[in-house]
């Protein structure tokens, strides 16, 4: 299996490559447009089947996640729009074994947090697995200082660690979260996918019968947050100290202004510079951190513009070692590097004097 990524004039697409494979989902997917799953196209080329998902104007979730940290909220939004996805998938007779749950090809759109999931025909992967998997992924990325995120993670986590656990547990769970020794239970969850922020009541708890085996909530826990630790081991370089998890809140901090005065940048820090070469009223920017991401969303990037053509989180510029790169962020209008449209997740060199147009917004780099 082959993933790139392509863009068009018109359309941004992720591109599958599998082996060639004729069966009844493969026309299925593309007669139907489905809530939930990219809508397809379908390419024979030199033996070999192409799958075209559109994915106009969404971030993968592996990009989305580099720049944040997801809470509470978020994750039951996901959960809850993946469960809905499975019963739509029921529907249609589609094989829960070729959804693909990578964030590498899981798509959300920014602003609505609406998800979209791949259903890849003749694919077989043991869905089971690649849950356990994201959720490993997902741990890495919650932010450590809520506690209700922390627990509610974990309690995922741990379903998925149990042998022949089934993902109709996880309805369970988002009906049913226990945090410590309470049980919070939801509201029902409308038909329609939509991003919404849950509520909970608390009900009274009633204890498991006494004949019942069951490890200690301690233990479990301790289990699990040894686990998510060497997670975020393996995810240190050998020359970054390892992450020690924080798993209660930290107490804030009062912060205390001793001076008015702040120096916003100093010539030390510049990295990088983009000089505007457009004809509204932009301005420059100095690149002063190793990830710069561009966009008109005010509290998301660090080089904010005003264009309408511009999305709210446009492209990004990163430099390694002593080199510029930019990637497009899968932006609704494009990024033009000396006139060649960037396709998504493709990083290209920088060079001084190098034209970069961010839709209708043109830069010049130094």
């Amino acid at each position: 299996m082959e993933v790139f990524f392509k863009r068009t004039m018109q359309q941004s697409y992720m591109v599958i490559e599998n082996e060639l494979y004729m069966g009844y989902d493969v026309s299925l997917i593309s007669r139907c447009r489905m809530d939930g799953f990219f809508p397809v196209q379908t390419v024979v080329e030199n033996g070999m089947l192409q799958f075209w998902y559109e994915i106009d104007g969404l971030q993968m979730l592996d990009s989305y996640l580099e720049e944040k940290e997801i809470d509470d909220k978020w994750l039951r939004a996901f959960l809850i729009q993946m469960e809905n996805m499975f019963v739509i998938a029921e529907k249609y007779l589609l094989l829960e074994n070729s959804i693909l749950l990578s964030p590498e090809q899981i798509g959300i759109c920014a602003e609505t947090g609406q998800f979209y999931f791949c259903y890849l025909p003749g694919y077989v992967s043991d869905i089971r697995k690649q849950f356990q998997k994201l959720m490993e992924e997902l741990l890495t990325k919650v932010d450590h200082k809520e506690k209700k995120a922390v627990d509610f993670a974990y309690a995922i986590y741990e379903m998925t660690l149990q042998e022949n656990y089934s993902l109709g547990e996880i309805k369970e769970l988002l009906a049913e979260d226990r945090v410590g020794d309470e049980i919070f239970l939801s509201k029902e969850v409308p038909e329609k996918e939509e991003y919404i922020e849950s509520e909970y009541v608390m009900e009274e708890w009633e204890p498991e019968p006494a004949n019942r085996q069951k490890e200690p909530v301690k233990n479990i826990k301790d289990t699990v947050k040894k686990k998510v630790q060497q997670l975020f081991e393996k995810k240190q370089t050998k020359e970054s100290p390892v992450m020690q998890i924080a798993f209660e809140p930290d107490e804030e901090e009062e912060m205390v202004i001793s001076n008015p005065t702040v120096l916003l940048n100093s010539f030390d820090e510049i990295i990088g510079k983009l000089n505007y070469n457009g004809r509204h009223e932009e301005q420059d920017f100095f690149i002063t951190k190793d990830s710069f991401l561009i966009g008109t969303r005010e509290d998301s990037v660090d080089g904010m513009l005003h264009s309408k053509a511009v999305s709210r989180i446009h492209a990004k510029i990163r430099k390694q070692g002593t080199e510029y790169f930019i990637e497009d962020l899968n932006s609704k209008n494009g990024t033009w590097l000396n006139g060649e449209v960037l396709n998504y997740k493709t990083s290209y060199p920088l060079k001084k004097n190098d034209k970069i147009c961010f839709a209708d917004e043109e830069y010049v780099f130094s």
